[in-house]
């Protein structure tokens, strides 16, 4: 949430079309203790000056609990899962269960192929993208995307210059930050 704080919550490929990040005004706290100086230090305070948005987002909190949440199952063994749940709104078939990162009932045999993709992955993101990349014409392109001979995800993000400038920057002042492997990103549309 810092980093979403400072590079804006679109990420590379999205940043293409939009003039400004999309930053987050207000973050909203349902049912649990929390300290609101602290939750202000993590996303906000603890980045240097020159990252900070500047205003913090707006801290809201709600009082209804979540059932299955740590006060309401006290008592009882937690057993974590290792299935979500998965809701695209604009998708005639809108919501979907992953476990592991794949759709829930996909076999070992079609675990590589397309239909275990989650609609949220990396991969299902870039050809959505690409196909709206496709519908424009030169002209109607961002300039970031106008006679360009990007093919591979990683490059469509490197192209995202404000947005990768930005985040260099952030990554620069807040060393510690982790990073995805490059490995992660080297595949293009062909591919996918």
């Amino acid at each position: 949430m810092a980093r979403w704080g400072f590079c804006g919550i679109q990420g590379a490929l999205l940043s293409h079309f939009l003039r400004n990040p999309i930053c987050l005004s207000s973050v909203v706290v349902a049912g649990c203790p929390y300290s609101k100086e602290a939750l202000l230090r993590a996303i906000h305070w603890r980045l240097p000056a020159v990252l900070r948005a500047p205003e913090p987002p707006e801290l809201h909190y709600s009082s209804l609990v979540f059932t299955h949440s740590k006060q309401m199952t006290s008592g009882h063994p937690v057993i974590p899962c290792a299935s979500s749940i998965v809701s695209v709104g604009r998708r005639k078939n809108g919501l979907y269960i992953g476990v592991n990162g794949y759709k829930q009932g996909v076999t070992r045999k079609n675990i590589e192929r397309p239909v275990a993709r989650l609609p949220v992955c990396r991969r299902e993101l870039f050809l959505q993208f690409h196909e709206l990349k496709q519908q424009l014409s030169d002209d109607q392109l961002p300039a970031s995307l106008r006679g360009q001979d990007l093919q591979s995800y990683a490059e469509f993000k490197l192209g995202a210059h404000d947005y990768q400038k930005s985040r260099l920057e952030f990554h620069k002042l807040m060393s510690g930050w982790t990073t995805k492997s490059p490995d992660l990103q080297s595949f293009a549309i062909q591919e996918v």
